[in-house]
């Protein structure tokens, strides 16, 4: 009686045993196939990184020296009413003018308190076709650039308008400080959000902070995908709605640079404010109106 006991014992720890297996084998296939379509895509997708960065003004030459003098940009290139600032090792800033009739359609685009964000691509129609395929919608079909190479205009499946850019050959970094260092895309949905992203540009996670993942192409700033309207960022929150982008540049005190932005005409919108994970954030407006954001890294 005994034996058949023991017998009993052992065949039932064989067969727990091979359950737990099959158990763990068939959340390992759930897991894999849960992943494998946002993998699979960002694997198959050249990475993009953004190359410029509009901002509107109402007074072009005096934002220009506004940005000029508090971030030590520089020209770049002196376009008649578009002048293009080349900002350390970070994309481009672009002063577009308010209200300029040659913007044609996208001219409802360009409004104060509103950047532009252009990604650089290697391809603009399957980048579009790409957005398209992910749930977005063109905008702006590609268009000739007269200085060499194209752009376009997409929206994603939230409704924020991100643009595309086929930039000419032989772009340098200037060596000033102060780039654009993250961009935040604002989104009620911030999976489908960040998936969208992930797979249209090639993008990874970099960091995941609650409900705020960061994600990088390995160069060029990070792209934030945020809560729109989240009560979590305190004074900021109107700033983070969709069709906004948040553009925080980098600086290695926000304190001295907000100094520099009272000298210079502009003003304090949120102080130095300590981030749990290091460093901080503030944010400042411009002579226009404009309200970007302050990085220090940890």
């Amino acid at each position: 009686m005994n034996g058949k006991l023991s017998a009993n014992g052992r065949y039932a720890r064989r067969l727990l045993g091979a359950v737990i297996v099959v158990v763990v084998l068939v959340v390992a296939v759930v897991v894999f196939i849960e992943r494998q379509p946002r993998d699979a895509a960002s694997a198959s997708v050249r990475p993009s990184q953004v190359t410029l960065i509009d901002i509107t003004s109402a007074d072009v030459p005096r934002d220009r020296a506004f940005y000029e003098r508090t971030f030590g940009w520089t020209l770049a290139a002196d376009y008649p009413k578009y002048p293009i600032l080349a900002a350390g090792d970070g994309p481009e800033i672009g002063i577009a003018t308010l209200g300029n009739p040659e913007a044609g359609g996208l001219e409802p685009l360009y409004r104060i308190g509103t950047s532009i964000v252009f990604f650089g691509v290697p391809d603009i129609p399957a980048a579009l076709a790409r957005a398209r395929e992910l749930g977005g919608a063109v905008v702006q079909p590609p268009t000739p650039i007269s200085t060499g190479g194209s752009f376009a205009m997409f929206t994603d499946p939230v409704g924020n308008t991100i643009a595309l850019m086929q930039p000419g050959p032989d772009a340098v970094a200037s060596p000033h400080a102060n780039p654009a260092t993250l961009i935040a895309i604002s989104t009620p949905d911030v999976s489908g959000t960040r998936t969208f992203y992930e797979r249209l540009f090639g993008l990874h996670l970099k960091e995941q902070s609650p409900g705020y993942p960061i994600l990088t192409s390995g160069g060029g700033p990070d792209i934030g995908i945020a809560l729109a309207d989240d009560p979590a960022a305190g004074p900021a929150r109107p700033l983070y709605q969709v069709g906004h982008p948040v553009v925080l540049l980098r600086t290695p005190s926000i304190d001295t640079t907000l100094r520099e932005v009272i000298r210079s005409g502009g003003r304090s919108f949120e102080g130095r404010t300590p981030l749990p994970s290091g460093g901080a954030y503030g944010f400042f407006t411009d002579p226009s109106g404009n309200t970007l954001g302050l990085l220090e890294r940890p």
